[in-house]
Protein backbone atom coordinates (compact mmCIF):
# COMPACT_ATOMS: atom_id res chain seq x y z
CA UNK A 1 0.00 0.00 0.00
CA UNK A 2 2.61 2.54 0.76
CA UNK A 3 5.15 1.10 -2.42
CA UNK A 4 4.46 3.09 -5.57
CA UNK A 5 2.65 1.46 -8.33
CA UNK A 6 4.79 1.20 -11.38
CA UNK A 7 3.80 2.56 -14.44
CA UNK A 8 1.75 -0.64 -15.84
CA UNK A 9 -0.67 -0.80 -12.67
CA UNK A 10 -1.79 3.02 -13.33
CA UNK A 11 -2.21 2.13 -17.12
CA UNK A 12 -4.73 -0.53 -15.89
CA UNK A 13 -6.55 1.38 -13.00
CA UNK A 14 -6.76 4.47 -15.75
CA UNK A 15 -8.26 2.26 -18.54
CA UNK A 16 -10.65 0.90 -15.41
CA UNK A 17 -11.57 3.92 -14.30
CA UNK A 18 -12.49 5.79 -17.58
CA UNK A 19 -14.47 2.26 -18.25
CA UNK A 20 -16.21 2.91 -15.20
CA UNK A 21 -16.65 6.78 -15.74
CA UNK A 22 -18.25 5.92 -19.19
CA UNK A 23 -20.77 3.29 -17.86
CA UNK A 24 -21.61 5.06 -15.14
CA UNK A 25 -22.28 8.34 -17.83
CA UNK A 26 -24.36 5.88 -19.56
CA UNK A 27 -26.61 4.56 -17.25
CA UNK A 28 -27.44 8.43 -16.37
CA UNK A 29 -27.95 9.63 -19.70
CA UNK A 30 -30.67 6.60 -19.58
CA UNK A 31 -32.14 7.38 -16.47
CA UNK A 32 -32.32 11.28 -17.39
CA UNK A 33 -34.51 10.18 -20.77
CA UNK A 34 -37.86 10.64 -21.00
CA UNK A 35 -39.62 9.18 -23.98
CA UNK A 36 -43.08 10.75 -25.25
CA UNK A 37 -45.39 9.17 -28.03
CA UNK A 38 -48.35 11.19 -29.35
CA UNK A 39 -49.76 12.56 -32.09
CA UNK A 40 -47.21 13.74 -33.96
CA UNK A 41 -44.47 11.43 -33.42
CA UNK A 42 -41.87 10.10 -30.37
CA UNK A 43 -40.09 12.76 -28.93
CA UNK A 44 -37.38 11.86 -26.54
CA UNK A 45 -36.34 14.48 -23.67
CA UNK A 46 -32.85 14.64 -22.08
CA UNK A 47 -29.32 15.03 -22.44
CA UNK A 48 -30.14 14.59 -26.16
CA UNK A 49 -33.19 15.70 -27.65
CA UNK A 50 -34.95 14.32 -30.40
CA UNK A 51 -37.91 14.37 -32.38
CA UNK A 52 -39.21 11.85 -34.98
CA UNK A 53 -42.46 13.24 -36.42
CA UNK A 54 -44.32 10.36 -38.04
CA UNK A 55 -45.02 11.68 -41.14
CA UNK A 56 -41.46 11.71 -41.28
CA UNK A 57 -40.66 8.01 -40.78
CA UNK A 58 -39.02 6.54 -43.51
CA UNK A 59 -38.03 3.05 -41.88
CA UNK A 60 -38.41 0.61 -38.80
CA UNK A 61 -36.53 -2.07 -37.51
CA UNK A 62 -36.67 -4.49 -34.54
CA UNK A 63 -34.15 -6.32 -33.42
CA UNK A 64 -33.77 -9.25 -31.17
CA UNK A 65 -30.04 -9.48 -29.93
CA UNK A 66 -29.87 -12.97 -27.67
CA UNK A 67 -27.49 -13.61 -24.49
CA UNK A 68 -27.52 -17.32 -24.82
CA UNK A 69 -27.04 -19.52 -27.88
CA UNK A 70 -30.12 -20.90 -27.81
CA UNK A 71 -31.96 -17.72 -28.22
CA UNK A 72 -33.75 -17.76 -24.84
CA UNK A 73 -32.85 -14.33 -22.90
CA UNK A 74 -32.05 -11.30 -24.50
CA UNK A 75 -33.94 -8.18 -25.06
CA UNK A 76 -35.44 -6.02 -28.21
CA UNK A 77 -33.95 -2.73 -29.91
CA UNK A 78 -36.41 -1.09 -32.30
CA UNK A 79 -34.86 1.84 -34.75
CA UNK A 80 -36.79 4.12 -35.99
CA UNK A 81 -35.30 6.48 -38.98
CA UNK A 82 -37.16 9.78 -40.17
CA UNK A 83 -36.06 12.44 -42.45
CA UNK A 84 -34.26 14.44 -39.77
CA UNK A 85 -33.95 12.06 -37.03
CA UNK A 86 -33.01 8.68 -35.89
CA UNK A 87 -34.58 6.77 -32.59
CA UNK A 88 -33.13 3.81 -30.98
CA UNK A 89 -35.64 2.16 -28.40
CA UNK A 90 -34.45 -0.65 -26.15
CA UNK A 91 -37.36 -2.99 -24.53
CA UNK A 92 -35.33 -2.12 -20.63
CA UNK A 93 -38.06 0.80 -21.36
CA UNK A 94 -41.14 -0.14 -19.23
CA UNK A 95 -43.57 0.70 -21.91
CA UNK A 96 -41.66 -0.75 -25.17
CA UNK A 97 -44.81 -3.03 -25.93
CA UNK A 98 -46.90 -0.33 -26.32
CA UNK A 99 -44.15 2.06 -28.45
CA UNK A 100 -43.35 -0.60 -30.55
CA UNK A 101 -47.20 -1.05 -31.41
CA UNK A 102 -47.90 2.59 -32.52
CA UNK A 103 -44.78 2.84 -34.17
CA UNK A 104 -45.46 -0.42 -36.04
CA UNK A 105 -49.27 1.00 -37.23
CA UNK A 106 -47.34 4.10 -38.14
CA UNK A 107 -45.29 2.10 -40.53
CA UNK A 108 -47.67 0.36 -42.18
CA UNK A 109 -50.42 3.35 -42.22
CA UNK A 110 -47.51 4.86 -44.47
CA UNK A 111 -46.81 1.92 -46.41
CA UNK A 112 -43.21 0.78 -44.91
CA UNK A 113 -41.94 -2.17 -45.76
CA UNK A 114 -41.36 -4.19 -42.36
CA UNK A 115 -38.20 -6.44 -42.99
CA UNK A 116 -39.01 -10.23 -42.37
CA UNK A 117 -36.97 -10.43 -39.43
CA UNK A 118 -38.94 -6.98 -37.77
CA UNK A 119 -42.31 -9.33 -38.38
CA UNK A 120 -40.68 -12.28 -37.06
CA UNK A 121 -39.85 -10.26 -33.92
CA UNK A 122 -43.13 -8.84 -33.90
CA UNK A 123 -44.85 -11.51 -33.43
CA UNK A 124 -42.69 -12.95 -30.54
CA UNK A 125 -43.21 -9.89 -28.70
CA UNK A 126 -46.79 -10.48 -29.16
CA UNK A 127 -46.25 -13.89 -27.53
CA UNK A 128 -44.45 -12.17 -24.91
CA UNK A 129 -47.33 -9.51 -24.02
CA UNK A 130 -50.43 -11.63 -24.72
CA UNK A 131 -51.50 -9.53 -28.16
CA UNK A 132 -53.00 -11.84 -30.87
CA UNK A 133 -52.37 -9.36 -33.47
CA UNK A 134 -49.74 -6.37 -33.98
CA UNK A 135 -49.40 -4.65 -38.02
CA UNK A 136 -47.26 -5.74 -40.33
CA UNK A 137 -47.06 -5.33 -44.04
Amino acid sequence: MLAQPGTLMMAVLGVLAALFAAHGTRTWAKSATRIEIGEEGIAVHGPRNAMLRWDGLRQMSLTYYSTRRDGSRGWMQMKLKGADATLRIDSTLEDFPAFVRRAATEAVKRGLELPHATQANLAALGRMTGRDAWPTS
